[in-house]
């Protein structure tokens, strides 16, 4: 599920004591609350869709904030961007490149994702 803690805790702990020196966390609040956890373990964390170190990590003592390396960023406004783009831009039936089939990919090539800064682990 995107938010069950006690399974974000549990999954931390198993990774951390399994010796996972990086834990990359993502399904919603479960993977944030996991990568948190793991943090406070000792691991490194790598978060998803936001800038976990400004959001999960935010209160997180100072020893914890500095476990985060960086997050995968979903950048929904250009995600919208396109598709408003083609909404507008693209008469209908017209044949497009970037689009395989009936889906278009948004991927670090047309700047869709991204990464988060590196702040205090770099």
């Amino acid at each position: 599920s995107f938010f069950h803690p006690t399974h974000a805790d549990a999954m931390a702990e198993y990774l951390v004591e399994g010796g996972a020196d990086v834990v990359f966390g993502c399904g919603g609040g479960t993977g944030s609350g996991g990568i948190l956890r793991a943090a406070e373990l000792g691991a490194k964390a790598i978060g998803v869709d936001v800038d976990e170190f400004d959001n999960t990590f935010k209160n997180a003592a100072p020893e914890v904030r500095n476990k985060i390396i960086t997050s995968v960023l979903k950048k929904v406004p250009t995600a919208i961007e396109v598709g408003v783009s083609f909404l507008f831009d693209v008469p209908a039936g017209s044949w497009v490149a970037s689009i395989s089939g009936s889906m278009l990919l948004l991927d670090y090539g047309n700047n869709a994702v991204g990464l988060a800064d590196c702040h205090e682990s770099c």
